[in-house]
């Protein structure tokens, strides 16, 4: 994929995935999963590891993940929707990722894969994946999102760390994280690296992956209203 001069998502190029451990904005601020960033300034993410989640007979796990949804008294409708769209209809599972097509470009036309992951040591891979179209896969179903909508909830559902988000971009490439960073060092401002994601309000393609935890363990009664 080329944008100007700029070419990614290829095996010496690939787009470097969002870690789970970036800072989430929105669930620093619930206090039953961070008691201690309750007077913190600071976005944090949240090792669900360390909480301990309620243990249920259910075979289908994604009832775990549905509950860990509908008890969340903070998340907007349109970001709910989409959740359960993505779980229900795509069936996704965790530790998988899919590209979701938000808008179309020059650049999301001319591209029919996507290579992740790390150019040393074999550790990049393409996904075989079909890129879904996302708005009129949503139409179909009667959730008449705009652009604006999808971004909106996907970066809700990213900083409440029901899922990760990468935008699918040089910037977030292997050669454009590392320009980034250089730059930030050069400025001595090393930190802005590890600053929360946001999408940007141009963005066309994103890649998703689902939080692994929030299928395991019912985190039901942690949920509280935040400011």
């Amino acid at each position: 994929m080329k944008t100007s001069e700029f070419e990614f998502g290829t095996e010496t190029n690939p787009l470097v995935l969002e870690k789970i451990n970036t800072p989430r904005p929105r669930i620093s601020r619930c206090v039953r999963f961070n008691p201690e960033a309750r007077n913190s300034l600071e976005p944090v993410s949240i090792d669900f590891g360390k909480f301990r989640g309620r243990k249920e007979r259910v075979y289908d796990i994604e009832q775990i993940f549905l509950k860990n949804l509908l008890s969340n008294p903070n998340l907007s409708l349109n970001a709910l929707r989409l959740a359960i769209w993505m779980v229900i209809q795509i069936h996704m599972w965790p530790d998988e990722q899919q590209i979701f097509i938000i808008s179309h470009s020059d650049e999301v036309s001319s591209m029919n894969k996507l290579c992740i992951g790390h150019p040393r040591g074999h550790l990049a891979i393409y996904l075989n994946i079909e890129f879904i179209d996302l708005l009129p896969k949503l139409k179909k179903m009667s959730i008449n999102f705009t652009r604006t909508d999808v971004i909106a909830a996907l970066q809700e559902l990213h900083d409440f760390q029901y899922l990760t988000v990468t935008e699918v971009k040089y910037e977030n490439s292997y050669l454009g994280r590392k320009a980034r960073k250089k730059e930030a060092e050069s400025k001595n401002r090393a930190q802005d690296i590890k600053q929360p994601t946001f999408l940007t309000e141009r963005c066309s393609l994103v890649c998703v992956t689902l939080t692994k935890q929030l299928y395991e363990k019912n985190f039901s009664g942690k949920w509280t209203p935040t400011l």
